[in-house]
Order: structure tokens, then sequence, then C-alpha cells
């Protein structure tokens, strides 16, 4: 049903906001001994059909067409070169086709292209069989007078396998991130648990680690505010803003790598092993250890800047990138749902506005999330905030190298509530299953599974709106309402919607206590009273883990 709904509103948005206009992509086909290679063109088969066979170039007097022509006559049986400006696609076309050219090409006053179209479906039929294609602006030198010309129509994958690798890329981040933050938060939980044995004065749980951001509205607002102050930068300074993008990229990369490092060292070494420290100013007593590790990620960093021109650089791109994403979700946990959903619908309208609404608002009526991702052509750099996977169909009309992208937001805002889901599931959620349900890997985990499930078919619901449309999609416009959806629903249908929307947390022989509830109430109905972890036969799975620190803790 979350999927289905995605694609509603997917519906909704393109009728509300985007005419229609069916756009085939096409190339002019040079003689043999030109010096160029085929021109690309987008046409709009709803003109007329391509031309079979070659023609000669004719240029048009005046060339944007939009008063009467002076050199008809000798349009006939050619192909008339148009450019762009001062008046509709349709105006232009009524002035050369009763002139027979075989067919119209516009000249785009900006370096890309896109299928010429009419407002009304009855302008079609009234040009006759005269198809109108577009080139891009660097093509007009190219496009002299009496050059022969033919045009052929170019057929490309909907679907590119690379679909395949995305999918295990972002769905394994996910998952990896969610479970890292669950065992270093219960862990933290267990510590703070014995902190406090014996002491029945302190009433809190520390559950969350020292480095976890505390999240509140206010602070969704500032994400919010400063992601769109960026993006809206980077659409504006581009050239400039680019650098210092690389700059934060590397920074972060390196991080997420000496943080994966430095986990895996913690397995192989035992937890418990003692690791010599130095004293760095501004820093402190930092692990050697942890040092060497920053090193090897800072290396790693250093060397994709300085290849990052390279064939495989996306290789070393996408390392440091998941190594970020994988280690920055226990640095962000959410307190409950309700913060969650804020979060969530505020970047799901965040994406769907600078994706499909700024186009309607810019000057050259272009996507700033889109020039903002890609550079718009300005700049030989792009933005490394993303996971990109080289194309295995490329389209023959694109130069250079061709990437699918997807924004590192895609992954880390959706891995927030799914990492809440797991925790959930540790606190309340199996709490109080009978033993034979805890065997179930469903029965323990079931917030969990159901989440990434939804996340998952997000994301295929993505990649089918990416190839069905030809257009890039806002990946959140399909996740939010699986994950988010799939995750309210599952919450309302265990009856544990409104525990889950405040946030609970539970302690070893302690009684939880929702957020807002009185203190010294025994008998709220949304206490829940914890089993003595003996009684669970060392199952860690039902360990403490808090999930708001806001939420008051009484003992039994």
């Amino acid at each position: 049903m979350a999927g289905g709904r995605s694609w509603c509103w997917h519906l909704v948005i393109l009728a509300l906001v985007f005419p229609t206009v069916t756009c085939d992509i096409g190339q002019l086909i040079l003689p043999d001994d030109a010096k160029h290679k085929p021109l690309c063109m987008a046409y709009n088969p709803g003109f007329g059909p391509l031309p079979t066979e070659p023609a000669a170039v004719a240029l048009v007097s005046p060339d944007n067409a939009c008063s009467p022509v002076t050199n008809g006559p000798s349009l006939a049986g050619k192909v008339a070169v148009v450019a762009r400006g001062n008046c509709s696609f349709v105006v232009k076309l009524r002035s050369v086709r009763s002139y027979n050219p075989v067919a119209v090409v516009i000249v785009n006053n900006d370096t890309d292209y896109f299928a010429p179209g009419a407002i009304n479906a009855s302008n079609y039929k009234e040009q006759g069989n005269v198809v109108m294609a577009m080139v891009s602006r660097s093509d007009k030198q190219t496009l002299q007078a009496n050059t022969v010309v033919s045009f052929r129509k170019v057929t490309a994958a909907k679907f590119d396998p690379n679909i395949s690798l995305f999918f295990v890329v972002a769905v394994g981040c996910l998952v990896a991130g969610c479970w890292w933050a669950g065992l270093e938060q219960r862990k933290t939980s267990l510590q703070s648990a014995d902190r406090q044995d014996g002491d029945s004065s302190d009433r809190t749980v520390l559950a969350q680690s020292q480095d976890a951001l505390e999240f509140t509205p206010r602070t969704i607002l500032v994400f919010l505010v400063a992601a769109s102050t960026v993006i809206v930068l980077l659409y504006l300074l581009y050239k400039y803003l680019v650098y210092a993008a690389i700059a934060i990229f590397v920074i972060a990369g390196a991080a997420g790598v000496a943080r994966c490092l430095d986990a895996l060292l913690a397995v192989l070494t035992g937890p418990g092993q003692q690791r010599q420290h130095v004293n760095l100013p501004l820093v402190g007593a930092t692990p050697v250890a942890s040092l060497v590790t920053f090193g090897c990620g800072l290396i790693l960093a250093i060397v994709w800047v300085v290849q990052r021109h390279q064939p495989y650089a996306w290789v070393l791109q996408d390392v440091l990138g998941v190594a970020f994403l994988v280690s920055t979700t226990q640095l962000l946990p959410l307190p409950n749902l309700k913060l969650a959903t804020l979060l969530l619908l505020a970047f799901f309208a965040y994406d769907v506005f600078f994706v499909f609404i700024t186009p309607y608002i810019t000057p050259h009526h272009k996507s700033i999330m889109i020039e903002a991702a890609t550079g718009g052509g300005e700049s030989s750099e792009s933005i490394p905030l993303v996971v990109k996977i080289p194309r295995l169909h490329p389209s023959p009309c694109a130069s250079g190298q061709q990437f699918s992208l997807l924004g590192f937001g895609d992954v880390l805002i959706p891995s927030l509530l799914v990492s809440l889901c797991l925790r959930f599931d540790y606190t309340v959620a199996g709490a109080n299953l009978p033993a034979w349900h805890r065997k179930s890997v469903f029965g323990r985990y079931p917030f969990f599974i159901v989440s990434c499930v939804a996340y998952s078919v997000g994301l295929v619901a993505t990649f089918v709106a990416l190839g069905l449309s030809s257009m890039a999609q806002p990946a959140l416009l399909y996740l939010v309402p699986c994950t988010l959806g799939s995750t309210v629903f599952l919450a309302y249908w265990k009856g544990l919607l409104a525990t889950m929307w405040r946030g609970h947390r539970r302690s070893p022989n302690r009684r939880v206590q929702a957020v807002g509830d009185d203190e010294n109430s025994e008998d709220s109905d949304d206490d829940m009273l914890v089993d003595d972890p003996s009684d669970n036969e060392g199952d860690m799975e039902h360990l403490p883990l808090m999930l708001d620190h806001d939420a008051s803790v009484t003992d039994a």
C-alpha cells in the first residue's frame, strides 16, 4: 500500500506541475568525412515522423522564424534550421511549413536540449507531418548551409543493470549503519545500568553515546534551513563552492573510514583491550590506534582527490561515502516517532520542492537540486556527496563517463527512522514476548525488518519511476511514504502507536513510563513492567536501551 500511495503522489505532482510532452532522443548523422560526431537531439513525434532519407540543411531567414520567412522557396525538401526564442515553437513551425521542409531543427539558446511541444493537442494536427527537433547551442556551428544530414532514432534502455548494485549498496548501508548504531547504544545502556546498580537516587539511564546529537523540533528546523541554504548557494555559486564541498567530503569520509576501522580493531582485539593514548592540543587524550585509523582514512581521501577525474575514482568516492553513511547513523538517534515523522516529512517536502517545483521559479527553468548535484555543465567538478555508479548501458547522446547518482540524504534520512525501529524492538516491542516467539527473527525485530523491507520497496519504486519518466526523481518522494507509512501502520496494528510516538525507555527491574506521564503514577496505562534480564536466559536482544532521554523511570 505504501508503494502505491507514493506512485499516486508522483502522478498527482506530475499532473499538477508538468505539461505532458512526448520526448524521443535521436541523432543527426553528418557525412562520413565530417569532423564532428553525430549530433544529439530531442524531438516530439507528435509533430511527425523522422525523415527516412538524407537531406541538406537550410538556414531560415530571419533565424528565429518569428516573422515572415524571406528565403522560403529554398527550404523545400531540406532541413530548416531555426534559432530558439522570441515566439512559440508552433509559430516557428507555421512560418516554414508552407515551404515543405522535411524537418525543422531548433537550435537551443542553452547547452542542453529538450523536445519542443505545444500547449494544445490540436496544434500538432494543424502542422502536418513535419517533425520538430532541438539540438544544443554548441551544435550551431556544425549545422552549416547545404550540409547533408540524416536522422536516426536512439533507443536507450529504460532500466540500466547498475540499479541492482545501487540497491545492494543503499540497503546494505542502511542495514549496517542501523545495526551498528543499535549495538553501540545497547552497549552504552548496559554500562549505564551497571553504574546505577545500588543507586536508587539516580533516576536516569544514559543510553545515548556522548557524541550523539540531541534531536528537538528546533534541531530539525535548523537542519532543514541549513540544507536549503546550502543547495541554493551551490546553485548560485557552484564553481566556487564545489571545492568547499570536496573539502568537507574529504574530512567526513576520512572520519567515517577511521570510525569503521576503529570498530573493526575493537572486534579483533576485544573490547577490554587497553590502548595507548597521546595528548593532543584542543583534543586531549586520543588513542594512538584512532590516530592511525584516521591517517589511513585521510590517505584514502587524498588519493581520491588527486585521482578524482580518473575512470576508477568512483570506487574510492563510494568507499568514503559508504563509510561516512554507516558511521553517522549512530550519532543521530531519534528519540521517538513524533520527531521522526517531523524530520521525514520536512525532507520529503524539501526533496520534492527542489526537484519538481524549482524549475518553475528559476530563470532558466532548471531544477536547483539537479543543477547543484551535477554542476549544470559549468564546471568539470561534481559534488561528491552522492553514491555514484557508472551506467552499464550509457546513452550514445551523452559525453564522457555516465553515472547514476543517489544522494547521501536518501540513505541517511530513512536510516534514522529504521534505527529508531531497531531500538524500539529492543526496548518495547519484544519486551513481553513469549519465549517461543523470541526465537523468531521477525518476532524479535518486527519494526526493524518491516522498515528495511519498506525502504527496499521505496527504492525499487524510485528506480521504476526513474525508468518510466526518464527524468531525475526525488528519492524521498517514494522512500518516506513507504518507510514512515509502514512503521505507523505496524505500530497501530500492534497497539504501540502512542508508545512509539512519545518514546519509551527501559532499565533492568524498573518500570518504564511514557513521556509526559505522571512520575508518581503506578497505574498508568502506558506503563510497562520489564522482566528481570535473568529470566530471558541471556537473550541479548532484550537488554535495556533508551528511546527518549526525557522519559522517567520509577522503581518497580
